[in-house]
C-alpha cells in the first residue's frame, strides 16, 4: 500500500447466517475493525482504508449445511485507485 499511494483498500468482512442477524453483523463489523487497526499499526493512513462488516447477508454459497456455511466465512480485500 505504501509503494501504491493513490490506492484504497476495501476491507469486506462476511460471516454465516447462522444465528442472530444483529450478531453476525457485530462480530463482522468488530472483526473488521480489528484488521484496519492491525494495518495502520503498520503504517498504512487509516483514511485509505475503507472498512465494512456484511453480517451474513452477503452469502456466496447456501447456509444449509456446515461445509457451505464455511465458506460464507471471509474476508475480502479489494485494492482500487482514488
Amino acid at each position: 500500500m505504501n509503494k501504491y499511494p493513490d490506492s484504497r483498500l476495501e476491507i469486506g468482512v462476511h460471516t454465516d447466517n447462522n444465528g442472530s442477524t444483529k450478531n453476525k453483523l457485530t462480530i463482522s463489523q468488530r472483526y473488521v475493525r480489528t484488521i484496519v487497526d492491525y494495518l495502520t499499526i503498520r503504517g498504512i493512513d487509516s483514511k485509505r482504508l475503507i472498512a465494512k462488516g456484511f453480517g451474513g447477508s452477503r452469502p456466496i454459497a447456501p447456509n444449509f449445511h456446515e461445509n457451505y456455511r464455511k465458506l460464507n466465512r471471509r474476508v475480502d480485500f479489494t485494492i482500487t485507485r482514488e
